[in-house]
């Protein structure tokens, strides 16, 4: 399958982000289309219903292209994904300005190890915006009591799940414990 010139500037959307987020340099992108198997899997993503599209380094540091997440990642990968599920719409006229596959694409990186960048999420994003009480305005307390206690939860289950893939017995802190620590306070200060 040839690449036709205003394919390549599109797929050069996909090669860019690429190139930066795997730091390397820019005619990786460009000498990795130059596999047959590497320009149909990325082919495939642009003109069909596939909805992902995962780019990752194999163990000779070569680009590789998949529709799935491999197991057991080494280093870090990107993916694309499809805002919608049909092939994407490419500019008609040069002239042109906006960059339609940039705009029908949600891209972003892959940790090699899941587990942490779960983690991170849960502690760093979630649990301070869920949290938050200016974010729970006009919420029922049950709901709001429910909410934490499944965030919590969550946190939990995946710190566990953390510690046993690394061979060590890891228990979370109890729910609550924020309640506890303020009562023990009170009861210091008076």
């Amino acid at each position: 399958m040839a690449v036709v010139e205003g394919e390549k500037e599109d797929w050069d959307v996909v090669g860019d982000y690429t190139n930066k987020t795997l730091r390397m340099k820019a005619d990786r992108w460009s000498k990795a289309l130059l596999n047959e198997e590497t320009k149909n899997v990325v082919a495939t993503f642009f003109d069909s219903n596939v909805d992902q599209l995962v780019i990752g380094l194999n163990t000779c540091n070569q680009l590789t292209t998949t529709h799935d997440v491999q197991a057991g990642l080494r280093t870090k990968a990107v993916y694309f994904l499809k805002t919608m599920d049909e092939p994407l719409q490419r500019a008609v006229e040069e002239d042109e300005e906006s960059n339609l596959v940039r705009e029908q694409l949600i891209f972003g990186d892959i940790a090699p190890q899941p587990l942490d960048q779960l983690s991170t999420l849960i502690e760093e994003v979630l649990i301070p915006l869920l949290e938050n009480p200016m974010n729970r305005d006009g919420w029922p307390e049950d709901v709001s009591d429910d909410v934490s206690q499944q965030l919590y939860s969550l946190r939990g289950t995946v710190y566990r799940t953390w510690g046993q893939l690394r061979g060590q017995t890891l228990l979370p802190l109890p729910f609550g414990l924020d309640a506890l620590e303020k009562a023990e306070r009170h009861a210091l200060d008076t």
